[in-house]
């Protein structure tokens, strides 16, 4: 008997996490944003909607990354695999640890997280382990952010060698620097 797998529905929360999670991998293994995100939406048929919501699910990860990464380690042992089972772990971490305040209802996107790994044949096995590790951060969320912000990558979002690099140019003003590029841009109105 062969086990059926559940079909997303083209506006839900779980095809956008499922398909930024399949483009913070491809860019996580090299590939540059812009392609990542335009291979992803034509590999999972993305309506313009679907895909403005995956883009922006995959730029928050990847803002929030280093923070991201962190977690996951504090909570498993070993880097999760595949590497879309790692992306989407990241995706909804990125999302729920995010200073800005969580963007969903954290129980929605917890549910919504284990539906997008049920749905796709590489991860459905770990369906569990995507609930298990984004319960835990929900009732362990203040020790896991305190130990894991300790660390610069966590902190400040960059690699460490970016980090350094920074510190070693400009000694004197790489805290700021590093604030800086985490800022939102000005928004800027062109008639």
């Amino acid at each position: 008997m062969r086990k059926t797998v559940p079909t997303l529905k083209p506006d839900s929360l779980a095809l956008s996490l499922l398909a930024a999670a399949q483009a913070v991998a491809a860019v996580e293994d090299g590939m540059a944003l812009p392609q990542a995100l335009a291979q992803t939406a034509a590999r999972f048929h993305l309506t313009p909607q679907a895909r403005g919501a995956m883009q922006d699910l995959a730029y928050r990860t990847l803002r929030q990354l280093g923070r991201a990464e962190a977690l996951l380690g504090a909570m498993t042992q070993k880097k999760p695999e595949p590497a879309l089972l790692h992306g989407l772990l990241c995706c909804a971490l990125a999302l729920l640890s995010d200073p800005a305040g969580p963007a969903y209802d954290a129980f929605t996107l917890v549910d919504q997280a284990v539906d997008a790994a049920a749905s796709d044949l590489t991860v459905a096995h770990a369906k569990g382990m995507v609930n298990a590790v984004l319960r835990r951060y929900l009732r362990e969320a203040e020790p896991l952010l305190a130990e894991v912000l300790r660390k610069p990558a966590a902190q400040w979002n960059y690699p460490s060698w970016w980090i350094e690099s920074t510190k070693a140019a400009y000694p004197q003003r790489w805290q700021a620097i590093l604030q800086a590029g985490n800022s939102a841009p000005p928004m800027t109105l062109r008639v």
